[in-house]
């Protein structure tokens, strides 16, 4: 359940009805980036509990450090994943630089508007493919470039070796390519993660997120693709260069996830796609499976 892509806004409240200052906000986004649309991920808590009402829609003010707005207000649009009772309200916020920010938010669950106030601190997007812009149009390999002969069904694991490090690969993750999910306007989660070669202690993990997430939105693409260059020597991946110093896979330079400030040991990188083909939210480190959950929520049921 979501709300529709076009909201009526919400008023705010009047000079003769101030909030009461007792909403509690969290931000959830395990990343929020400066520099264009990034949407923000709030869950909000007033004086009976959880706000889980899709009706609601709060009003977000992005502040200094200092409490002076910085540009207008947006609405934030409630969010439900299906299958889940916690609604989440998500805002879209433009956010000039990097650094730390403040968010002062308002709801109106009832007759009394409710007020709070919450931290975040906007992440350089660098180099790396940037939120609100086109997906670069780079073919990711799958499965049918090892066979040759679109006969997928029957691949073995060790089949796909050449294009991922997975001792036991979900094949779904190597059907579909990048650029074919742009051709065909299909929403689309890519992970650049490796499950051998670790340069951070993060390192799998976004891989067995998607694992997990693949079974949750069987409508929905997920794309694998390991962000270094290796061999295969027998039956052993054997990395180009060091740990220290991998060397990035055409597909993981064309999204940027090397360039400064972040560099080639950055990982790993998870983004989001939607069907027009335009960069919806973008993770790197360690992220939280609300943060995908939510966000595949939002492209795949218009949400704007």
């Amino acid at each position: 359940v979501i709300a529709p892509a076009v909201l009526a806004p919400s008023p705010l409240p009047s000079a003769g009805a101030p909030a009461l200052d007792n909403l509690d906000v969290q931000v959830v986004s395990s990343a929020v980036w400066a520099g264009g649309p990034s949407p923000v991920i709030l869950a909000l808590s007033g004086p009976a509990g959880r706000l889980d009402d899709t009706s609601v829609r709060p009003t977000v003010q992005l502040t200094a450090s200092d409490g002076t707005p910085v540009g207008s207000p947006v609405q934030a649009v409630p969010v439900q994943p299906a299958g889940l009772t916690d609604v989440s309200y998500v805002a879209t916020m433009s956010i000039p630089s990097p650094g730390p920010w403040s968010l002062a938010v308002t709801a109106a669950p009832g007759v009394m508007a409710l007020h709070g106030t919450a931290s975040l601190t906007a992440l350089d997007q660098g180099g790396s493919a940037r939120i609100g812009s086109a997906a670069p149009t780079i073919r990711s390999p799958t499965i049918d470039d090892m066979t040759g002969d679109g006969m997928t069904d029957d691949v073995m694991p060790g089949d796909v070796m050449q294009i991922t490090t997975d001792p036991m690969p979900d094949l779904r993750l190597y059907r579909t390519s990048t650029g074919d999910a742009l051709a065909g306007h299909l929403p689309f989660v890519l992970v650049f993660d490796s499950a051998k070669f670790r340069v951070t202690s993060a390192c799998g993990k976004a891989l067995t997120m998607a694992r997990f997430l693949l079974d949750r939105w069987t409508t929905v693409t997920f794309i694998h693709v390991e962000p270094f260059r290796y061999a295969v020597v027998t039956d052993t991946p054997v990395l180009d260069g060091t740990l220290a110093d991998p060397q990035l896979t055409d597909v993981a330079a064309a999204w940027g996830i090397g360039a400064d400030p972040w560099g080639p040991r950055s990982m790993p990188w998870v983004f989001v796609v939607d069907s027009a083909g335009i960069v919806r939210a973008k993770y790197e480190g360690v992220m939280g499976t609300d943060d995908i959950d939510v966000i595949v929520a939002l492209v795949t049921q218009g949400g704007s």
